[in-house]
């Protein structure tokens, strides 16, 4: 059954909103009803809040939704999240003549607050790379190489494919196909990635032969390298792109980091 069809004790507004979605990415479609079902059950917790109506959603309703989350520990950026979704929902209901006005459309934002990246440290990419090294497989090197020089998530390099590389002796590009929110972007590769990332790594292997698995577990110590726990050896860490740009960490970790040009 689609992520899309919602639960049959869902109102019938958050169902239909849910199959207007139509193609979007399921987990999008997901987090969109966790949101509506939450604010539903806080709307049934109030005076003649239940059942569930849309003439409910005012802006004095959203406004003390909003002022829930807050009490309730919620960040300001998980806040602005469930902010957006109502707005769309809104503007969906004004759409199909449900709502007369979107009571969202003059509510703040909560403030949030952008945090820069992280680096790694010297010892970081020391410990990361003396791993690799010391696990002697070409296509590991490969796949590490990927998260550190290219900044590739995890679901972006187990989708690689060898028609989507385009690389020689001296430079290389790759096409992510269905990226991160659908999208198909082709990336120029740093010389290091095009040296550790020959086309052959990600053909069958030759029977018998052994082969890492994809979804290899990418950890960096945050310490020093003689403090790594015993049997650290076989993990290794994420980075990012060393353009100067952020991006997430490839390779197992959602943390950002920023690693400097040629580390």
């Amino acid at each position: 059954m689609p992520l899309a069809v919602v639960a049959r004790h869902d109102p019938e507004p958050l169902h239909a909103f849910a199959q207007a979605m139509g193609n979007r990415d399921p987990a999008t479609i997901a987090a969109y009803r966790t949101v509506l079902r939450d604010l539903v059950a806080w709307l049934a917790a109030r005076p003649g809040g239940h059942p569930f109506r849309m003439d409910l959603l005012t802006e004095t309703a959203v406004r003390g939704y909003l002022d829930h989350l807050q009490a309730a520990g919620r960040a300001p950026r998980t806040r602005a999240k469930a902010l957006t979704v109502l707005r769309r929902f809104c503007r969906w209901a004004v759409d199909e003549g449900l709502l007369r006005r979107n009571p969202v459309s003059g509510v703040e934002r909560p403030t949030v607050v952008a945090l820069a990246p992280t680096e790694l440290t010297p010892d970081q990419r020391f410990v990361l790379w003396q791993l690799v090294e010391r696990a002697d497989s070409p296509r590991l090197a490969a796949l590490v190489a990927l998260g550190y020089w290219a900044g590739l998530r995890i679901g972006e390099v187990a989708a690689l494919r060898v028609a989507d590389c385009d690389l020689n002796q001296r430079a290389g590009s790759i096409r992510l196909v269905e990226a991160k929110g659908g999208k198909t972007r082709t990336l120029d590769l740093h010389n290091n990635a095009v040296r550790c990332t020959p086309t052959s790594l990600w053909m069958t292997p030759r029977a018998g032969a052994a082969r890492p698995p994809m979804s290899v577990t990418v950890r960096v110590c945050t310490s020093s390298p003689a403090s790594a726990p015993p049997g650290y050896a076989g993990r290794v860490g994420p980075t990012t792109s060393p353009r100067g740009g952020s991006c997430t960490c490839g390779l197992g970790s959602r943390r950002r980091l920023r690693t400097r040009n040629g580390a």
